[in-house]
Parts: C-alpha cells; structure tokens; sequence
C-alpha cells in the first residue's frame, strides 16, 4: 500500500504529528537553557578580548547575552501555551527570537576583534537612534543621553587602530540581510531556512492572509443566524516547522558564545 502524503492524513493524524515535533523542539530549547545557565567565560577568550575592547559601554558578552535572553524568552512563551494558544499569537513570537539570534550570531561572526567591535558599535548606536526617535516624538528630551553614548562610542573606536576611519554610525546591515548571511552559518536539520521561517512568521504577524491561510488551521462554520464564518486553530505542524528554524538559530548562537568563551593557548591570564 502506498504511504499517503501529508495532504492526504487526517487532521487528527497532522495534530498529533505536530505535537510530536513540537516536542522535540522543546526538548532541545530545554537543553539551550542549561547550556546558558552552565556557560563560563574563560579570561584568554576570544570573548574576554572582545569585552576589553567594548568596556566604555555595553560589553560584547553583554549585548549578546541580551539577545540570547530575548530568543530564549519567547520560545519559552510558545513552549508554555501552546498548542492551546491562539493560532496567530505564536507566529510573532518565532518571528521575534530568529530576530534575536541573528543579530546575536552576527555580532559574534566578524573574523577579527576591530570587525566584531565596529558591528557592536553600529549596533548601539542604531538602537539608540530608535529611542531617540521615539522619544522625541513623544515629547521628551534625551539627547544628553544620545550625545553621552555617541562620546563613549567614539572613544571606544578610537582606541582601535584599525577602526578611526570607520563610521559607526553606518546602521548595520537589514533583518533581511542579516539572515541571509547568518543562514550560510547556522546548521539547518530542516529544509526551511531561518530567512524562509521569518518571513512566513512576518507574513502572520502583518495580517497577511496568504500566509495565514497556509500555516492556521481553518474550516467553515455555519452561524446560529446561518451566515458563514472561518474558524481558526493552531495548527501544530505549521508551528513546529517555524519553530525547528527558530531552535537551530538559538543553538547556534549558544554554540559561538561557548566557543568563543574558551580559553586559547598561548594567551596568559590577565
């Protein structure tokens, strides 16, 4: 007998397939969160070099542990609710933590000290950017704070050779572009890229139907009034394959922090 595709299963048979995959996603986020809480950074690191080069400001190991927190933190919200939660909900929440891993494997990925300090700073500065923008709006007055962190920044840059003729203030690269230079890295078990799942996840969260109609479960209810209406639910097997992308891009993130975290022959103790 020839083996029925997907299309061809029982819905009952897709939810319990998705339940299983979501399983095993969460089993992995579970070990993503003992590898954090086990991590040590070792003084002769790639990392610590980082640090003494960003110590006028947030250091490296600071602002990739934000990311990594932030992954971490709405992957534990889907792993809480779902699959009970509302079938759109999820999506920004995937959309948001491969944001966050992305940017944090970025920052991690220049090939040398003056690269990886130059994104940090771009970084920084792009963000502040953004508060000040809203801020300003609102009717507030944080300009100190801009023109404080645009003089910490400077001197961090000028500290390094290599960087007092870059610009900081050059914003770093798109979400989009980020990702697709973040997915030649990332390890992918799947098919689905994490460009590929964000974009689906962004098509969700911006009310596209298109995309909705592809990963929500949805059937035709008749009203008490007779009228017609759609119904949606999770759809397990949607969410499980946005959030195996999602997962791969924690982990990988994880693994460049603990990497980059070990001590390196030949570099003596400061």
């Amino acid at each position: 007998m020839p083996a029925l595709s997907w299309e061809e299963l029982s819905p009952e048979v897709q939810h319990k397939a998705g339940l299983l995959a979501l399983e095993q996603v969460f089993d992995r986020l579970g070990k993503a969160e003992q590898a954090r809480d086990a991590w040590q950074l070792h003084e002769t690191s790639r990392l610590a070099e980082d640090n003494a080069a960003t110590s006028h400001y947030r250091k490296m190991t600071v602002e990739v542990d934000y990311q990594i927190a932030s992954a971490l933190d709405h992957l534990r919200v889907v792993r809480a609710l779902a699959p009970a939660m509302p079938p759109f909900a999820p999506y920004s929440l995937v959309r948001s933590s491969i944001e966050s891993s992305a940017l944090g494997i970025w920052l991690q990925s220049g090939g040398t000290t003056d690269k990886r300090v130059i994104r940090l700073l771009q970084t920084q500065w792009s963000h502040r950017l953004n508060v000040n923008t809203y801020t300003l709006a609102e009717g507030a007055h944080t300009q100190t704070t801009t023109d404080w962190l645009d003089g910490q920044l400077t001197m961090t840059k000028n500290e390094r050779g290599g960087l007092r003729q870059r610009d900081f203030k050059v914003p770093p690269p798109s979400t989009t572009n980020m990702l697709m230079e973040t997915d030649k890295q990332v390890p992918r078990r799947t098919s689905l890229s994490g460009l590929a799942a964000w974009r689906a996840c962004s098509g969700v969260t911006h009310g596209n139907h298109n995309f909705s109609h592809a990963l929500l479960n949805e059937r035709t209810v008749t009203l008490t009034d007779g009228t017609q209406s759609i119904e949606r639910t999770t759809s397990t097997s949607s969410l499980a394959m946005m959030m195996h992308p999602a997962i791969e891009y924690l982990e990988h993130l994880l693994a460049l922090l603990i990497d980059h975290s070990q001590p390196r022959q030949g570099r003596p103790a400061r």
